[in-house]
């Protein structure tokens, strides 16, 4: 007489002449072992669970990243695709600088936060850089991103008294930005800061608050006119090459 364990695997034997004779294939495991059965499960599902976890880090990033304060509400997307040396005065240089916001951009993505700034002359593609490295940390992370115009920002504050929706949509962008323990919201993993320093018709205790807002432990990217950034950084740090990144890992 079998016992239970050879009755078993005489039916599956069974089953498996069954299926091949419908064409039809059984996994290549030993359906009575039951560690075999929850190790070939667990392997058959981790795919399943990496495709989950990235369309859940893509649906978390797009619910923050769609809050994004826009020059003229107008919502800016670039690539390092779209980055075209050929078009650049200089193409060595711009080479140099695409690939450098490039490397930064693989060092966020893999863990390490850093204050990057990216000064120029107007037309020479600061925020277009920062749009690029946003998508490469999309792309290969899990991180939250924020894109904030600092002009359009200190429009805000001007007008933070005067109507309630304006009011609600500055207080929700600085939870974003600072985090908001209360509330239970976390601060985004990298903040972008667009014309950094062109916040300069704001008050005094509105220039504090601003100042707080971009003291953070996460990632920032910011964009500077080659005169703002000479007054907002220190004496030494003016002296280096503003047409190219400058960064600062913490």
């Amino acid at each position: 007489m079998l016992s239970v364990k050879d009755s078993a695997k005489e039916g599956v034997r069974s089953l498996k002449k069954i299926f091949d004779k419908e064409g039809w294939n059984l996994p290549d495991v030993d359906l009575t072992d039951k560690q075999a059965m929850a190790d070939y499960l667990k392997k058959k599902a981790e795919p399943l669970h990496d495709e989950w976890r990235k369309e859940n880090a893509r649906h978390n990033f797009n619910r923050v990243y769609r809050k994004s304060l826009w020059t003229g509400n107008q919502p800016v997307k670039f690539t390092f695709d779209d980055w075209k040396v050929d078009k650049q005065a200089d193409k060595k240089q711009a080479a140099e600088i695409g690939n450098r916001a490039w490397t930064l951009a693989k060092m966020i993505a893999n863990g390490q936060n850093m204050n990057v700034y990216l000064a120029g002359n107007p037309g020479t593609g600061k925020t277009s850089l920062a749009l690029a490295m946003v998508d490469k940390i999309r792309n290969e992370s899990g991180k939250t991103a924020l894109f904030v115009s600092t002009d359009a920002l200190a429009e805000l504050y001007s007008r933070r008294f005067d109507d309630k929706t304006v009011q609600n949509r500055l207080y929700g962008l600085i939870d974003l930005m600072q985090g908001n323990r209360q509330l239970k919201i976390e601060p985004v993993d990298v903040l972008v800061l667009d014309d950094f320093g062109t916040e300069g018709g704001m008050r005094t205790d509105t220039k504090v608050k601003f100042a707080l807002i971009c003291k953070r432990d996460c990632s920032a990217l910011r964009t500077h006119g080659l005169a703002s950034l000479q007054r907002s950084l220190p004496r030494t740090t003016r002296q280096a090459n503003y047409k190219k990144c400058i960064t600062k890992s913490y």
